[in-house]
């Protein structure tokens, strides 16, 4: 009733289904979220996991999940573009251009070169050649 297979075939059988396995993964494209996503009127922002392109007779297609953690999948696409969102970000600068007096009524600097300052806005910035220049904060688009 059932035939006996050898060894041999079986490790035959078992390599042929992982090189199919492995052609069939190897056509996909896969890039790591964060990712803005542009396509044919389409604009998204993958946040987590991999976004995934593959392309067929139809088109692209794309799969990832957005920021609201909602797995997306758009087929048939006829352009894609992909720009990384960069994890670092310029923090909002003070609101005014130049710094104040740099000594205060005591004759004691009040903003040191170098030190980053925080303001109750939320910018920050620090002083550099007698200039506030901005700082680099983590990018919490996704977050």
């Amino acid at each position: 009733m059932y035939k006996k297979i050898d060894l041999r075939t079986l490790s035959r059988v078992l390599i042929v289904a992982v090189a199919t396995a492995l052609a069939l993964v190897a056509c996909a494209e896969y890039k790591r979220a964060p990712l803005w996503i542009y396509g044919d009127g389409l604009q998204d922002l993958a946040c987590s996991g991999f976004v995934r392109i593959t392309r067929d007779e139809a088109g692209i297609n794309v799969s990832y999940t957005d920021s609201e953690g909602i797995d997306q999948v758009y087929r048939g696409l006829m352009r894609l573009r992909t720009t990384e969102v960069p994890t670092m970000i310029d923090a909002p600068m003070p609101d005014f251009p130049e710094p104040p007096t740099t000594l205060d009524e005591n004759g004691v600097e009040k903003y040191k070169i170098g030190i980053i300052y925080d303001w109750p806005n939320g910018a920050k910035a620090r002083r550099f050649n007698d200039r506030w220049v901005p700082v680099k904060i983590p990018n919490d688009i996704c977050n």
